[in-house]
């Protein structure tokens, strides 16, 4: 059989149709049921690459996004960069996270410009040490603001756009320390009010705090009790800058010891949770808690610290917010279980998902937040074994 079609295709191009040839090659192939290879398209690839990278096949998920780097697809870079600035990948490299992301905000990636102006804040949640040459590429606050204003666009409702920029923004204008004028300030503010969806619901409370300290409420002696459930959510959802927001201003105004905070205040309770928790420097100028409180006090303070948290982790024990700290209560009985508590005030969302790559990733209908490697850099970073940080 298969002499006979040599022979047959053999005398279709002796007699000048060698087109002829290829076609009744194909149909033979159609009709003896051979495959037929079809190349993936980018999409196809590109959510293949997504999910090596979930998965922490970082190898395979490398060699398909420099090809598609190659060809110029932007979310290529994009996820080029998140696995160069990931804290996970052995080959992290800053200088070519900053390269992939700039290589897609030149096409007006949103995911990639806002990363860019994240790549400020990289060091400062991840225990990343950047070499001189590195530190030459970090956006000032200056470019930061420029990128992130246009990003999260001036009138924007807070519900839709890039909710990551726009809480970022909020920050840099507050507690990032850029002057960016009152009226940029105030609308930044009440964009991270609005912010209520996916990971930064959490991380939005700080910004009523420093709405309400703005409009003058707080001078009213009852208006300090509002705050208690912000430092709750703060305490409850492990975001020392909640409590730093509500404390800072409040210690800077001090004139002498006359007037400190009793040790039961959560005045005085914040401000610890804050300091053991690297926000020492929003207290600088103030009276320092050593000034005001013996040391049984501060024995105290912590022991009342740790009951706060200890409080909050039962009675949110069936919320996922709680997560980071039950996850101490492994070790329940363990001496370092106090030391758990406090230490497990450190947002792993920064560091473990960028702020804004689980929205990125609908659009593979990957739940990142599921992976592998969400789970283990969660891990890592909330200090399981006990205080083993290894990020």
């Amino acid at each position: 059989m298969g002499r006979f079609w040599r022979l047959v295709t053999r005398d279709w191009r002796c007699e000048g149709f060698p087109g002829l040839a290829g076609a009744f090659a194909a149909i033979l192939l159609l009709v003896s049921g051979s495959p037929v290879a079809t190349a993936a398209g980018p999409d196809a690839r590109l959510k293949q690459a997504a999910q090596h990278f979930a998965d922490l096949e970082d190898d395979k998920a490398k060699a398909i996004l420099e090809d598609l780097s190659a060809e110029g697809l932007a979310d290529a870079d994009v996820l080029l960069g998140y696995l160069y600035a990931d804290p996970l990948h052995e080959g992290r490299d800053y200088k070519q996270a900053v390269g992939a992301f700039g290589r897609a905000a030149a096409s007006g990636n949103e995911e990639a410009l806002f990363q860019l102006a994240e790549s400020r804040f990289w060091p400062e949640y991840s225990n990343w040490t950047l070499t001189t040459a590195e530190e030459a590429l970090r956006p000032s606050p200056q470019r930061a603001f420029e990128l992130l204003r246009g990003v999260a666009g001036k009138q924007t409702s807070g519900f839709k756009g890039h909710k990551a920029s726009k809480w970022r923004l909020a920050h840099l204008c507050t507690f990032g320390g850029y002057d960016c004028g009152d009226d940029v300030t105030d609308e930044a503010i009440e964009m991270g009010r609005r912010i209520a969806f996916d990971n930064l619901r959490a991380i939005s409370a700080s910004f009523h705090i420093i709405a309400d300290l703005r409009s003058g409420e707080a001078e009213e002696s009852g208006s300090m009790r509002g705050f208690d459930p912000y430092l709750a959510l703060g305490y409850a959802d492990v975001d020392p800058h909640v409590a730093a927001a509500a404390t800072a201003p409040v210690w800077r105004d001090l004139t002498g010891v006359q007037d400190c905070p009793s040790v039961d205040e959560f005045l005085a309770r914040g401000r610890f949770l804050a300091e053991r928790n690297g926000l020492a420097g929003h207290y600088t100028g103030s009276l320092g808690l050593e000034d005001c409180f013996s040391s049984e006090q501060l024995e105290s303070l912590e022991v009342e610290a740790v009951a706060s948290l200890d409080y909050l982790a039962r009675v949110f024990d069936n919320d996922t917010r709680s997560w980071h700290l039950r996850r101490c209560y492994h070790e329940r009985e363990a001496p370092s279980f106090g030391d758990c508590l406090l230490a497990a005030v450190h947002h792993h969302f920064f560091a473990c998902t960028k702020l804004s790559i689980p929205a990125f990733y609908k659009r593979f209908k990957i739940e990142y937040r599921l992976s592998k490697r969400y789970e283990e850099c969660r891990e890592m970073m909330l200090g399981y074994p006990l205080l083993l940080n290894k990020i």
